[in-house]
């Protein structure tokens, strides 16, 4: 055997005696809106968009966004009130709030009509509006326009999630935002990293050496998570049967569809552990029992 051959051989062993099994990974997001426009094409440019691409503003968010922002605009200390919703159609009222000798006054300021359908918004005045409150309700089109498309802080957060949920990242139980990442998905995690100035996503991550205790603490975390959803499985069924009612072919669809994505989930970290999960297999064949015998009626 050459020395190169002795060499290679010893570093395999010494990989398979100690593998990394995956990645402690936790991260933070700027505060700050960005532009819908620019972080997606930065994502697209930092090969995120294989692990899913950002969806749009809703409509409805955007308007809801767009009132907090008129409000936001000026000095007065102002509610927001649906007082009508009905076919598409809604009406809110903006309601001036004031205290004055220990009694609080409302005062109805403008009715704000939104008609989701044909898209249209209407300000409609209602009382004498200061110079500033009369800024802000002009501009209520624009400020909904613009939360349109522009992402919060939150929803870079939720699409940075839903990244990690997609190569199957477990949160780890009592660990705050901690998530543990398998070594088989951290090319998103080198992908988050290399784009986390373009993105205002900072990314900090660990490697996990395979050992009894990292992968007790990994199935802890599963087991809390697996448990969890199960429960709030069985709890819909149990709803269900109690209101007399027979699921629709929907929830059936969906009932079926959660239990496949717990068991393969499940299934999948098996393989990663390289053993058999048997108290969360137990779990899951006596949820399919539950749900099979739900639906047979």
């Amino acid at each position: 055997m050459t020395e190169t051959s002795s060499q290679h051989d010893w570093m395999t062993e010494l990989l398979a005696s100690n593998p990394e099994i995956g990645r402690l990974v936790w991260f933070t997001v700027d505060d700050g809106p960005v532009d819908q426009t620019q972080w997606l094409q930065a994502t697209v440019q930092a090969g995120l968009a294989v692990y899913g691409t950002p969806a749009g503003i809703p409509a409805n968010t955007a308007y809801l966004r767009g009132l907090r922002a008129m409000q936001q605009a000026t000095a007065t200390r102002t509610l927001i009130r649906r007082v009508e919703q009905e076919h598409g159609r809604t009406v809110h009222h903006w309601i001036e709030e004031t205290v004055s000798g220990g009694h609080v006054h409302f005062r109805v300021l403008a009715a704000l009509e939104r008609r989701a359908k044909q898209d249209v918004l209407m300000t409609h005045p209602l009382d004498t509006l200061t110079a500033s409150e009369s800024d802000a309700l002009s501009r209520l089109p624009e400020l909904v326009d613009t939360a349109r498309h522009t992402y919060t802080p939150g929803d870079r957060r939720r699409q940075v999630r839903q990244w990690l949920a997609a190569v199957g990242a477990l949160q780890m139980a009592a660990a705050g935002p901690m998530q543990f990442v398998p070594d088989t998905a951290t090319g998103l995690i080198d992908a988050l990293t290399r784009a986390q100035d373009d993105l205002g996503v900072h990314v900090w991550s660990m490697p996990l050496q395979r050992s009894q205790d990292v992968v007790t603490t990994l199935t802890e975390s599963l087991d809390a998570e697996i448990t969890k959803k199960t429960a709030a499985l069985l709890k819909t069924v149990q709803a269900t049967r109690e209101a007399g009612k027979t699921p629709t072919t929907g929830q059936q669809a969906k009932l079926v569809a959660q239990l496949h994505d717990l068991d393969s989930r499940v299934q999948r970290y098996s393989e990663l552990f390289g053993g058999q999960l048997d108290n969360l297999t137990m779990q899951l064949d006596i949820a399919r029992k539950t749900v099979r015998s739900a639906l047979e009626g």
